[in-house]
């Protein structure tokens, strides 16, 4: 429920929606390490969610098993009844809430007008955040970018907009749409956005580490952060948060351990992918990584992946 993300003494620590990084085994590797406070799932197209076999579904897997922390279900899509019917099976699913795509700025997303290109058709937004706000009765949100130029009286204008359509909280990633990661966030929009007032404002962008975390965290202007790629690369960065340091780190069992969650979770003809992208971010925060990765990226199974990291580690 709404009420419980937002009802503690600290402000809530999310884990961002990934394609392809924020499936079932990467979350509950997240989850034995401890101190996210919110997860999301991948990018749910709402159309293959409205039609498809839910049962048979890679990106669903794993909803069914007990967790501690609240379920963010996030969806794509721009039709107003695909969309509502998606956000009803994700809720019968059992997810603790519902958020709109309006930040994928991949172009076979947005000039389709999904994701942030919903941000580019005013009226059509307001409407569907409306008529899913009729639909769902749990958390209700929007993960955005803040345009497609930089237009401050323009962006408090959306968010006004966003905000009368009664979501709950507003994710913020203050870039422009096409500007992907190349620019450092703009954190000052997030101020801009909670100066509206009325809604909560959760901050996202270039929190790297749990200096950064901490830093972003306690500013007066956020109700909460979000860490995406970072989470990756530093999976302890919530924990690390959480307790004001650094805290030890075991990069052998870690990276097995999510070999493991992911041989055992996910069908064999997603396995060997989801382990190279998780492994190209991972290994960047290990001393020589680089040339575990290059070996990784080489492999054509998992168990000379393995054997390569048992043989780097020793």
């Amino acid at each position: 429920m709404f009420e419980n993300i937002f009802s503690s003494n600290h402000k809530p620590l999310f884990l961002a929606p990934m394609a392809e990084i924020t499936h079932y085994p990467f979350r509950k590797l997240l989850e034995e390490i401890g101190g996210v406070d919110v997860f999301y799932t991948e990018m749910l197209s709402a159309n293959l969610l409205a039609s498809s076999n839910i049962n048979k579904s890679v990106f669903l897997k794993g909803i069914e098993y007990k967790r501690e922390k609240p379920l963010i279900f996030q969806l794509l899509g721009k039709d107003v009844d695909v969309l509502k019917k998606a956000a009803k099976v994700s809720l019968s699913l059992g997810a603790d809430g519902i958020d709109l795509n309006l930040g994928c700025s991949a172009p076979f997303v947005y000039k389709k007008g999904m994701g942030s290109g919903l941000l580019l058709d005013r009226k059509k937004l307001k409407f569907i955040l409306s008529e899913l706000r009729n639909v769902i009765d749990k958390s209700f949100s929007v993960k955005m970018r803040i345009g497609l130029k930089e237009n401050l009286e323009d962006f408090l204008k959306l968010i006004v907009d966003i905000k009368e359509c009664g979501v709950d909280f507003i994710v913020v990633h203050p870039r422009l749409i096409k500007e992907k990661f190349k620019r450092k966030a703009r954190w000052d929009y997030i101020a801009y956005a909670k100066s509206i007032g009325g809604v909560k404002i959760v901050g996202n962008g270039d929190i790297c580490d749990f200096y950064e975390g901490i830093k972003r965290r306690d500013e007066e202007f956020v109700d909460g952060i979000m860490i995406g790629r970072c989470a990756v690369s530093n999976p302890w960065i919530f924990k690390e948060i959480k307790e004001g340091g650094e805290v030890k780190k075991d990069f052998k069992w870690t990276f097995l351990r999510f070999m493991e969650l992911v041989r055992e979770y996910l069908p064999e003809k997603y396995q060997l992918s989801r382990i190279k992208i998780f492994s190209k971010w991972f290994t960047k925060n290990i001393e020589f990584g680089h040339f575990l990765w290059k070996e990784i990226n080489k492999s054509d199974n998992l168990s000379e992946i393995e054997r390569k990291i048992l043989d780097f580690f020793e």
